[in-house]
């Protein structure tokens, strides 16, 4: 890649840790009550902050050199990422000192990245006058196993925002700076309750729970019918949109597709089994490639592999279509479908994290929609 930001790029590129092991020293140094942001033994930044300044970098090497403001399409994932990081309780008044250290820990001309940190700044102040919160705060009421996962259901003394579909940052008290991605599994509500499906007894009861900003794509019905796939816990997500649009006058057809490698990743039979059951606009199909038992009900079973079967054109036509689950576990079906001519495609990713673009050589980097 040529520019003004060429070496920088390769610098971030190529000695991505000792980059990152450098930021840590000179932020803690110049911020020592920043450590409480890190995980405990933290001795390097997180990987976000290398792949915030590698975009900026390479997506403002145009329109700086003519003088020019920062492109709309770098600043979009800038702000998402300025309203996510108000969980961390760091001050946004010092992004731009920040932005300093880093532009000279890398070697360039630091004015875009003060510049990007200034409008970083400027978003979080809103959403500070706004009365928008930083954070929300909930207590584990219940801890439960049922199948292959754990059910966790909290209360907040608050209503929590975030949308059906989407995953909030959960930090467990006591356990500093490590945050993991949970998609709530009821809609949105006044009462502040929320229930979460995780892989294992990752929380007890009577522990606290800080909850950040919600990311990635809410799900609204868009057309007369949805096919809904939820691969593992993706059942948490898809559940939250099942149980929204209970809620609603107006409703499409869904076909629920729940997934798994065999019988023994299925769970929550019994709600599952309610909703096929009671609810003449859902379909529900369990799919995986090993048989099992799951009761009398409404809902089918169909032992073939879930990719195959979700891509198949009988299912997919002529549906608005949601993938819900980790990234790494939708990615199949994504590419199945994409593969099979399927457009469109809305992935709930329940582990979502922030993420940048990424520069390829020459190129500009995408704009994310």
């Amino acid at each position: 890649m040529d520019g003004p930001n060429a070496a920088a790029l390769q610098v971030l590129a190529e000695q991505d840790s000792e980059v990152r092991a450098t930021l840590f020293e000179r932020i803690v140094e110049q911020y020592p009550q920043a450590a409480m942001v890190f995980p405990a033994g933290a001795t390097e930044v997180p990987q976000v902050l290398l792949d915030a300044t590698s975009f900026t970098l390479a997506s403002t090497q145009e329109s700086e050199a003519a003088g020019a403001t920062i492109p709309e399409a770098t600043l979009t994932p800038l702000h998402e990422w300025a309203l996510d990081l108000r969980r961390t309780g760091f001050p946004a008044s010092e992004f731009p000192a920040v932005a300093e250290i880093v532009g000279g820990v890398v070697g360039v001309d630091t004015q875009v990245l003060v510049r990007a940190a200034q409008e970083m700044e400027r978003v979080s102040r809103e959403a500070d006058e706004a009365g928008v919160a930083a954070a929300s705060v909930a207590q584990v009421a219940q801890v439960s196993q049922d199948g292959s996962a754990w059910i966790v259901r909290a209360e907040a003394s608050a209503a929590v925002g975030y949308a059906a579909g989407q995953a909030l940052p959960v930090m467990r008290a006591g356990n500093q700076g490590v945050w993991w991605a949970c998609a709530p599994a009821v809609p949105p509500n006044r009462f502040g309750q929320l229930e979460f499906h995780l892989d294992g007894p990752d929380v007890e009861v009577g522990d606290y729970l800080t909850l950040g900003a919600a990311r990635g794509p809410a799900v609204r019905a868009n057309r007369p019918k949805m096919l809904l796939v939820a691969v593992g816990t993706g059942w948490a997500a898809a559940k939250s949109v099942v149980f929204g649009l209970i809620e609603e006058r107006i409703r499409p057809e869904v076909h629920l597709v729940l997934c798994g490698d065999d019988a023994d990743d299925f769970y929550d039979a019994r709600t599952i089994n309610c909703l096929a059951d009671s609810q003449p606009w859902l379909q529900v199909t369990r799919v995986a490639s090993t048989a099992g038992e799951f009761g009398e009900s409404a809902a089918r079973a169909i032992w073939v592999p879930g990719a195959a079967f979700v891509s198949a054109p009988g299912t997919w036509w002529d549906h608005q279509i949601v993938l819900c689950g980790t990234g790494a576990e939708v990615a199949e079906y994504r590419e199945a479908l994409d593969a099979a001519g399927a457009r469109g495609v809305l992935t709930c990713a329940t582990d979502a994290t922030v993420q940048f673009p990424k520069a390829s050589s020459g190129e500009r980097p995408p704009v994310r929609r």
